[in-house]
This record gives C-alpha cells, structure tokens and sequence, in this order.
C-alpha cells in the first residue's frame, strides 16, 4: 500500500510525474513492439495563477481537484491520467491515434467549460487548454512525443485558450523564402510554344524544390509552365518545371 501511495498525486488522485514517466516508457514499448498507435494528450488550466491570486491558493487546489474529477471520470480504464506539474495534467492513451484521443480532450473541455467551483460564496469558472501528438505519426520517442504534445498545448493556448489543438510538423523538405514577385507564367506543353497561354501572377515563396504563386485558372498536374521573373538587375530569369 505503501508503494501504491508513492505513485499518487496526495491533491488531485491522479497518478504523479514519475509514474507518468514510468507508464509512458510502458506504453510506448508495448506500442512500438506490436505496431500500433499511443496518443499522449496535455492539458493546462487557463489563467489558474489569476484564480490563485484571486481566490487563494485553497481555491486553486478545489479547481485542480474538480478538473481532475472530470479527468477521471471520462477517461478510459486503460488511460493514465497523471498530475505532470503544477496545472498541467498528462493523459497517456494506449491504441489511440490523434484523431480518437481528440474525441477525448474536446470531451473533457466541454465539461471543464460548464463545470463551476464554488468557494467562499464566489463561483469560479473553469477552462483548459489542450495539445495532443500521437506515436508514430507525430514522433518516434517517448521525449519527442512529450515535446510534440507540449508545442501542440501552446499552440492552443497562442490561438486564445480553451481550445484543444492538434500537433502538426513542418513537412516541407526544404526551407522556403518569402518571394512576393510579379511572375509571367506561359503554359507551354512538353515543347516552347509561342502561341501557348500566358497570364501574369503573383509568386509567394521559393526554394530550391519550386516556387509557389497564386492562380485564378486551375492549372492541372504535370502542366509544364515557363515562369519568368523580372528581379530588375539585368536579364529576367527563365524557370521550367511542372505543376506539382
């Protein structure tokens, strides 16, 4: 019993850092073995050093365990919910991607958001931010994953709090500059021909895989395009590719 203690978080019942820790490197063993998908999802409480500074410290610790509550009741059996520190409350999910797990922290948004605390004659309301990534189409480690789920949470909290947000890497290859140049764009076929459509557009950025600029025609796959570029130093500059 004693052992079992050493895992709990004594305020808010849920599990405490080191056995986060301990259950996330369980998990994401068991997923990596048997080739399925572990969703981790962390949840901070919006603007708690205001209830705190507000109400008191006793206010803030009904908050943490009423925020808990709904935690514990909506979770999974096989979910682990734990107290990661401060305001912030991990859930690991085991045989969940992002999109099941988001199902979940929307779930429990909602019912933080209706949910009110009551303390010393004053209603307080609650509301959480949320950021899920999953293994492994997020991250490939345990400690990517947590810096996924965690750069997720402060996207929703930069977008305006009580919001749940989904990790999204950059998937670009290569970097791209900024490239907001007037372009003339022929559609030329497989061989340059004078007669072929020309229409003037706006370019947006470039990099050494292509250039990407603003069309009001749809222009189909594999398309070869003639781009040139006035950059007012000499000759314009003649690109040839295809739509992709």
């Amino acid at each position: 019993k004693a052992l079992q203690d050493l895992s709990i978080d004594y305020l808010t019942g849920l599990s405490n850092r080191k056995e986060f820790e301990r259950h996330l490197q369980q998990e994401f063993a068991k997923a990596e073995r048997r080739g399925r998908p572990l969703a981790l999802i962390f949840l901070d409480l919006d603007d708690f050093k205001h209830v705190n500074d507000t109400f008191g410290h006793q206010a803030g610790d009904l908050v943490l365990k009423r925020v808990s509550s709904i935690i514990e009741t909506l979770k999974r059996v096989e979910d682990t919910a734990s107290r990661y520190g401060g305001e912030e409350i991990a859930i690991v999910l085991p045989d969940t991607d992002k999109y099941q797990a988001l199902i979940l922290a929307e779930h429990i948004r909602t019912q933080v958001e209706k949910a009110r605390v009551n303390f010393a004659e004053h209603e307080i309301q609650i509301t959480i931010s949320a950021g899920i990534a999953a293994y492994p189409i997020d991250a490939v480690g345990r400690t990517a994953l947590i810096s996924s789920a965690d750069h997720a949470l402060y996207a929703a909290k930069r977008n305006g709090k009580n919001l749940v947000s989904l990790y999204q890497a950059e998937k670009r290859r290569y970097l791209r500059i900024d490239f907001m140049h007037p372009l003339e764009v022929k559609v030329t076929g497989e061989e340059k021909d004078n007669n072929a459509q020309t229409f003037t557009s706006q370019g947006k950025n470039l990099c050494v895989g292509g250039i990407l600029f603003e069309s009001n025609a749809a222009i189909e796959i594999d398309t070869c395009l003639e781009i040139k570029i006035d950059l007012e130093a000499g000759s314009p500059l003649s690109l040839y590719g295809k739509v992709a």
